[in-house]
C-alpha cells in the first residue's frame, strides 16, 4: 500500500522537535527550496479540499486525505532517505497547514474502512508524487535540462486532482 501505513510503525511515534527538524531540513538548501516549494502546495491542497469536500467529509477525514497528499509530496524528495526523515518533513509541512493535535490526530489514526476515501486517499498520495515531481523537474538548471531533453513545469496543482 503506497500509504501512510507504509511507514514502519516504530517511526511514527518518534518525531523530532519541531526546531531541530527545521534545522535538519534548512541545512540542504536544495531540499529546503523544494520543500519551500511543497508547503505552498500543501497549503493550497488544504484549502481546496476544505472548500470541496468539508460539507460531506469530517474535519478528522479531511485532516487524514491532505496527510496522504503530504505523504505522496514527500516521497520523491525522501525516496533515499529514513523513512523517519520523511514522517519529519509531512510533520513539519502539515504544522505549516493544521494545528498541532490535528497534525498528530491525522498522521497516527487508522483509516476505517471505507473503498471510496481510500481510493481518494490514494488518488491524492499520487497526486502528491506527481507534484513533487514537478517541483523537482522545475528546478533542474537549465544547462542540465537542456542535456537530458527536459522542460522546466509547474505541476499540475493539486487542485486539478481533486475534481475527479
Amino acid at each position: 500500500m503506497n500509504s501512510l501505513q507504509s511507514i514502519p510503525s516504530n517511526h511514527l511515534n518518534v518525531v523530532l522537535p519541531y526546531p531541530q527538524v527545521f534545522k535538519m531540513f534548512w541545512s540542504d538548501p536544495v531540499l529546503a527550496s523544494r520543500l519551500g516549494q511543497c508547503e505552498k502546495r500543501l497549503g493550497h491542497a488544504a484549502r481546496t479540499l476544505e472548500a470541496r469536500l468539508s460539507p460531506t467529509v469530517t474535519r478528522e477525514r479531511l485532516d487524514q486525505a491532505l496527510a496522504h497528499y503530504a505523504f505522496g509530496l514527500t516521497q520523491p524528495l525522501y525516496a533515499d532517505r529514513e523513512p523517519a526523515e520523511q514522517l519529519d518533513a509531512i510533520v513539519s509541512l502539515m504544522s505549516k497547514a493544521l494545528p498541532p493535535g490535528r497534525v498528530d490526530q491525522a498522521i497516527h489514526s487508522k483509516q476505517r474502512h471505507d473503498e471510496r476515501f481510500s481510493a481518494a486517499c490514494e488518488s491524492l498520495v499520487r497526486l502528491g508524487e506527481r507534484d513533487a515531481l514537478a517541483i523537482i523537474k522545475s528546478q533542474i538548471p537549465p544547462s542540465s535540462a537542456g542535456k537530458q531533453g527536459t522542460k522546466s513545469s509547474d505541476g499540475a496543482g493539486a487542485a486539478e486532482g481533486t475534481r475527479k
